[in-house]
């Protein structure tokens, strides 16, 4: 039971990060507790479990950064008001909210923002500090010397996400992605927030103190007061109506010892420090009626269900939709065959997230059936059963030229896990394709020759039309893993890719794979499944798309070592991307860091800037050159 338990909730929590959830986070709490029970009753515990590491992999197009001397640990929680009080006694605590976003770190050095980054695993994160820096509440400079390390929490306020609702499936999904996008200055466009909840090395004796230390410098910090186990649910009332008016997303509350002393003499596990303890609030619940089941199309043909329902009133908003994930799961949670009128129960979960807990069970009763569709709604195209190598059922449309999936792929083509062009979000692509000018994926590249007639349509000009010009100009230049993954080939997103070019390392050898000559499964980790997509990949559409790129392909050779070359990038870039760059660098042998010390043999900056880096870098004496004259000096 605790390696299926185990097995389970590391499945669902990495679908939850990838923006995918399967189950609700009410279902997902209940499996965790029950695990963490059954560990604690036998003393069995495995060192893959969700209670003993964190399951929040790093994202690749990043750099990576290691936390080194302050692990970003997670928290222990329950959702049984009883056990929260008995683990606050009768000390002092500080209650706060607990803010549904995404754990973040500031380190400064002598009053300079020097890196941000994200959780990530606990132990490794994303440098997140160009995103960080255009963050309107994050204090560039602060007047404290020495080092300070804040952690807190990136966040979306509600109001703000209201006008993405429609592209985006919550705000906490939405302030990830936003604080992962490589151009900073659409991330500033997403107005994201930041609210910190500890001072990590401050010398501080009470934690409440270093919390009123930190407002002091200029943070905001996550709403919270001091308290006694006697008056918790009070204080908890208090918490919830403040982030409530103030349209932050919260789903609990986290008490800790005010006593830092006290606090830390009780150690740590490896995922959760023993100071703190997060109690979740249970979802509130509304009743309803069935009215339809849809079926919403993605990139690669798959149609996932979603319920359509009386509306109801959930936190002060009006919901009537909830998505049912998969054929599998409808039939879970509404029965083997659903009807209108069918009574069911809705809970926001993590007061966010529609969710359907209960439905009412057939009573034997002739009911108006909602029929599972035969026939693709958009295309009318026979639809399908598929099953991945993980079990799950999909019902799918494999008509390529379906227009809904045909709209989805180009989505994800022109998304950063592919050519990454910025501009081309997909309320711009429906207009392309509706206007004629994309039938196909090649034809993103040919855009410029409408160029006359896009920069008099409504809502567009010469400004915002040739910035998507030149965005496409920059992705013509693409490295092999970008490329494959463009295409949404089931099963090979980007890591895959990236996998699969440590054994291939050109165009070619892909294309012997999709003819058989190369048997992919062979390799670790590439089943039957991968396989047969990529075999069934349209090669004609990946070859037309080919004709008008460059694709940088790897040689497979060990990068030269460029005598230990280690470079720090900042400022705009001309090469393009700035991922790409340091990619292409890493490909040379050359490291990039993030952080200029004394190891930094170079920082690329094409102008003069008044960043801590330029300052850094300055200061230490280190060469600073621009992007033409250190591809000059890796010539030589």
């Amino acid at each position: 039971m605790i390696r299926e338990l185990i097995d389970f909730l590391n499945y669902h929590s990495r679908k939850y990060l990838a923006g995918e959830p399967e189950i609700s986070d009410q279902e997902w709490d209940n499996k965790y507790m029950m695990l963490r029970d059954l560990e604690k009753q036998t003393g069995i515990t495995y060192p893959d479990s969700p209670t003993q590491h964190i399951e929040f992999p790093t994202l690749d197009g990043l750099e990576k950064y290691e936390h080194n001397q302050y692990p970003m640990l997670s928290l222990d929680k329950t959702k049984d008001l009883d056990e929260f009080k008995q683990f606050c006694g009768t000390h002092e605590i500080v209650l706060s909210a607990k803010l549904d976003g995404l754990s973040c770190k500031l380190v400064y050095e002598n009053g300079e923002l020097l890196v941000a980054s994200t959780r990530g695993n606990g132990a490794e994160g994303e440098n997140i500090t160009h995103n960080a820096r255009v963050i309107q509440n994050v204090p560039l400079h602060i007047p404290e010397l020495g080092r300070v390390v804040v952690t807190g929490e990136v966040l979306c306020n509600e109001r703000t996400f209201e006008q993405y609702a429609d592209e985006f499936k919550n705000p906490r999904n939405f302030a990830a992605g936003a604080i992962r996008l490589l151009n900073a200055e659409e991330s500033a466009r997403r107005h994201l927030s930041f609210l910190a909840w500890d001072y990590v090395n401050s010398p501080s004796d009470k934690y409440f103190t270093r919390l009123t230390t930190l407002e002091s410098y200029g943070f905001m910090v996550v709403p919270g007061m001091v308290t006694v186990a006697g008056k918790l649910e009070n204080a908890i009332n208090t918490i919830r109506e403040l982030c409530t008016e103030s349209g932050w997303p919260i789903d609990g509350v986290v008490a800790r010892y005010n006593d830092i002393e006290y606090g830390d003499s009780l150690g740590e596990t490896a995922h959760h420090p023993r100071h703190s303890f997060a109690f979740k609030f249970a979802d509130e619940v509304a009743e309803s009626t069935l009215e339809d089941i849809v079926y919403e199309p993605s990139r690669n043909g798959i149609l996932t269900p979603v319920a359509v329902f009386e509306p109801v009133e959930l936190l002060g908003s009006t919901i009537q939709r909830a998505s049912l994930h998969n054929p599998d799961i409808m039939d879970k949670v509404l029965g083997l065959n659903p009807w209108k009128g069918q009574k069911i129960q809705i809970v926001k979960s993590n007061m966010i997230i529609p969710q359907i807990i209960w439905a009412e069970s057939e009573d034997g009763e002739d009911h108006d059936y909602i029929q599972k569709p035969e026939c693709c709604p958009y295309c009318g195209s026979p639809l399908v059963y598929h099953t991945s190598d993980t079990g799950l059922r999909t019902l799918t449309c494999d008509n390529r030229d379906c227009s809904c999936r045909i709209s989805n792929r180009l989505d994800y083509f022109v998304s950063k896990s592919g050519f990454n062009i910025l501009g081309l979000s997909k309320a711009t692509l429906d207009k392309l394709t509706g206007w004629g000018w994309i039938v196909e994926l090649k034809d993103v590249f040919s855009l410029r020759d409408h160029r006359s007639e896009w920069i008099d349509q409504p809502g567009f000009g010469v400004k915002s039309v040739d910035k998507i010009l030149g965005a496409i100009d920059q992705s013509k230049k693409i490295d092999l893993p970008h490329f494959i993954a463009a295409f949404g080939i089931p099963g090979i997103g980007l890591n895959v890719a990236k996998e699969m070019c440590k054994h291939i390392h050109s165009l070619d050898e892909f294309y012997q794979i999709m003819d058989g000559t190369i048997d992919c499964t062979e390799w670790d980790g590439f089943g039957r499944a991968k396989r047969n997509a990529i075999m069934c990949a349209k090669r004609s559409e990946i070859e037309q798309v080919a004709g008008c790129v460059e694709i940088i392909e790897s040689t497979g050779e060990t990068p030269p070592a460029n005598n230990g070359l280690s470079v720090v990038i900042t400022g705009r870039l001309e090469y393009g991307s700035r991922t790409k760059f340091k990619d292409f660098l890493t490909s040379l042998g050359v490291k990039v860091t993030d952080v200029v010390s004394g190891k930094t043999s170079y920082l690329i900056a094409n102008h003069p800037e008044t960043s801590a880096k330029y300052k850094r870098a300055t200061e230490l004496k280190i060469p600073i050159v621009t992007e033409a004259e250190f591809m000059e000096i890796l010539k030589k």
